[in-house]
C-alpha cells in the first residue's frame, strides 16, 4: 500500500477548501484532527470542519506562493 505524500495531501485539502468544496476537504481531516489557531482552538473533526465552514464562506481567494514537502511534513505559502 502507497502512502499519500503529505504535501500532496495538503494541496489537495487546502485546494478543496479554497474551492468551498468541503466534503474532499473534509475527506483528507484525521477524525483526531487538533487545531490551535489565533481565533479558534478546535478538536476533533466535527468541531474542526465547522470552523473551516465558517471561514470558507469569507475567503474568496487563495494565491499559493511555494510548497515544500518531505515524507513527514509539508508546508504551504
Amino acid at each position: 500500500m502507497t502512502q499519500t505524500a503529505p504535501l500532496d495531501i495538503a494541496t489537495d485539502f487546502t485546494k478543496a477548501w479554497t474551492s468551498h468544496d468541503l466534503d474532499k476537504a473534509a475527506s483528507l481531516v484525521a477524525d483526531d484532527v487538533v487545531f490551535d489557531g489565533p481565533m479558534q482552538q478546535s478538536t476533533g473533526k466535527k468541531p474542526y470542519l465547522e470552523g473551516l465552514t465558517k471561514l470558507s464562506q469569507d475567503v474568496t481567494g487563495v494565491r499559493m506562493i511555494a510548497a515544500f514537502g518531505d515524507d513527514h511534513q509539508a508546508l504551504l505559502m
